[in-house]
C-alpha cells in the first residue's frame, strides 16, 4: 500500500545557511560548508519560512513504506551536516597493548599517522586521513588519539581506518587485543565545554576545600584561647594575694584585667 503524502520538517537553527538545487544539500556555517548528494532517494525537498522561522520540508509522494523510512534518514543526515558545520565532529581513539607498546607518530600536517611496533612488528602501518579530517595526540592523556572534521561520516570512516591498520592476523584475538580502538565520540564544542567545567568543578572543590580547613584553623585558636583564659583568673587572684592593702592603685588595675578577660572569655564563647 503506498501514501499519497507523507512529509517532514525541521528547523533550520540561526547562523546557518541551507542551499537546494536538484536534491543537492549545501549547509555553510561558521565552520565551513559541506554537501551532500540525495539524488538516489524519490523525494523532494523545499526551503520555508513560517512565522520567521526556516525550516526545510521532505516530501515523499506514492511512497511505499521504504521510501517514507528515507524521510527521516535524509532530514539526520542534514541534521548531523548543521551540527558538523556549527560544533564539529571529535573522535578519541586509544592505544591498547598487552607488552608491545604501540609508537605512533604524526605526520604530514596532522594528517597522516605512521603505526610501528604493533605486536613487535618491524612493519610500518601509515594510514592517511581522508578529506578535512586532522589526528593529534593528546597532551592530557597517554596513548590517545583526537580526530576531529565537519563530516561525521570522513571523521567515523578515518577512525575505522586506523583501526583495521591493527587487526591482529593467525591468532586468537580473545586473547591477543592489541589495537587501537574508538574510545569517545562527541562534538569538538561539547568537549570544550566538558573541560571547563571540569576544570570549574575542581576550582569549586578546591575552594570548599580552603574554607573547611580555615574554619577548621579558626575554631582550633578559639579553642586554645579559651583553654588559656581558664589559668588567667588564678594569675589574678595570686595577685591580688600578694598585694598589700596600701596599694590600692595595683588592685584596681588587676579586677580591671579581671574585667577585661571576662568580656573576651564571654565573647569567645560567643563566636
Amino acid at each position: 500500500m503506498k501514501t499519497i503524502l507523507a512529509s517532514e520538517t525541521m528547523e533550520i537553527p540561526d547562523g546557518v545557511t541551507v542551499h537546494v538545487a536538484a536534491k543537492v544539500v549545501t549547509v555553510e556555517g561558521p565552520r565551513g560548508k559541506l554537501t551532500r548528494d540525495f539524488k538516489h532517494l524519490n523525494l523532494d525537498f523545499q526551503l520555508l519560512e513560517v512565522d520567521g522561522v526556516r525550516k526545510l520540508q521532505v516530501d515523499a509522494w506514492f511512497g511505499t513504506r521504504r521510501t517514507m523510512a528515507a524521510i527521516r534518514t535524509a532530514i539526520s543526515h542534514v541534521q548531523n551536516l548543521i551540527t558538523g558545520v556549527t560544533k564539529g565532529y571529535r573522535y578519541k581513539m586509544r592505544f591498547v597493548y598487552a607488552h608491545f607498546p604501540i609508537n605512533a607518530s604524526i605526520t604530514n600536517s596532522n594528517t597522516a599517522i605512521e603505526i610501528r611496533n604493533f605486536l613487535g612488528e618491524k612493519k610500518v602501518r601509515k594510514v592517511d586521513m581522508l578529506e578535512g579530517v586532522t589526528i593529534l595526540r593528546s597532551e592530557k592523556v597517554k596513548d590517545e588519539l583526537v580526530l576531529d572534521g565537519n563530516d561525521i561520516e570522513l571523521v567515523s570512516r578515518s577512525a575505522a581506518l586506523i583501526n583495521q591498520k591493527c587487526h591482529v592476523k593467525n591468532k586468537d584475538i580473545r586473547k591477543f587485543l592489541d589495537g587501537i580502538y574508538v574510545s569517545d565520540k562527541g562534538t569538538i564544542t561539547e568537549d570544550h565545554w566538558n573541560m571547563t567545567a571540569a576544570l570549574a568543578g575542581t576550582l569549586e572543590y578546591k575552594t570548599k576545600i580552603y574554607k573547611r580547613d580555615l574554619c577548621l584553623h579558626v575554631h582550633e585558636l578559639i579553642a586554645w584561647v579559651n583553654l588559656l583564659s581558664l589559668f588567667f583568673p588564678l594569675l589574678i587572684s595570686c595577685s591580688l594575694a600578694q598585694c598589700n592593702e596600701n596599694k590600692k592603685t595595683e588592685q584596681n588595675e588587676l579586677k580591671g584585667y579581671m574585667h577585661l578577660w571576662l568580656c573576651s572569655f564571654v565573647l569567645s564563647c560567643c563566636i
